[in-house]
């Protein structure tokens, strides 16, 4: 007998609207949500893209995960979000033990960490091309957020997801951009039918 199993929930944010049904109306309705950037750099083709609009995350959140979610970048917070809505249209996991969920997260941001947020230290220790170290150790403890690498770890919503909603059993975080959410999808087919 081939295993079989259910997809019974989803959540969507995309430029053309938030949830599937949402979406897929605005697609079929011939909307388009790209917009042209004409001051960005790159070929052409790149300065097309669409937008999410900004989303508030879920009021259900207990406040000890709002507390972390101040270490997501905007892409993990949209996924946050857009899990959020996945759970609530499937309906409560309660009948199933905590460690018997299982979460596969598949993600594409390409938010990069960089040494962007060390500029407002090293703008201050830098004079004349030489650098004052002990400036520097002092500028970077009052000026530096000790979180900002956070922004570039593609696991970093993956610890967030499973504290929100009780996730104590098997999973990874996916970041091979394209491929990734059907590589999530098969592990977790894989996981459900053994």
């Amino acid at each position: 007998m081939q295993a079989r199993a259910a997809i019974t929930g989803m959540g969507l944010l995309t430029p053309l609207g938030r949830g599937p049904e949402q979406s897929w109306s605005a697609l079929a309705g011939g909307s388009s949500s790209l917009t042209h950037d004409c001051e960005g750099d790159g070929p052409e083709w790149m300065r097309w893209a669409g937008r999410v609009t900004e989303v508030g995350l879920p009021d259900e959140l207990p406040r000890s995960i709002l507390s972390q979610t101040r270490f997501l970048n905007r892409g993990g917070r949209l996924g946050l979000t857009a899990a959020h809505d996945a759970l609530t249209v499937a309906g409560s996991a309660e009948h199933t033990s905590a460690e018997r969920r299982a979460l596969f997260l598949a993600t594409g941001d390409l938010t990069a960490a960089d040494c962007e947020s060390l500029h407002p230290a090293t703008s201050l220790a830098a004079k004349d091309n030489q650098v004052d170290h002990k400036r520097l150790n002092r500028e970077t403890v009052a000026r530096v957020n000790p979180f900002f690498l956070l922004d570039g770890l593609a696991n970093n919503p993956y610890s967030v997801l499973a504290a929100a909603f009780g996730f104590e059993g098997s999973g990874t975080t996916l970041a091979s951009q394209s491929p990734a959410g059907a590589q999530a999808l098969d592990l977790a087919f894989r996981s459900v039918t053994g």
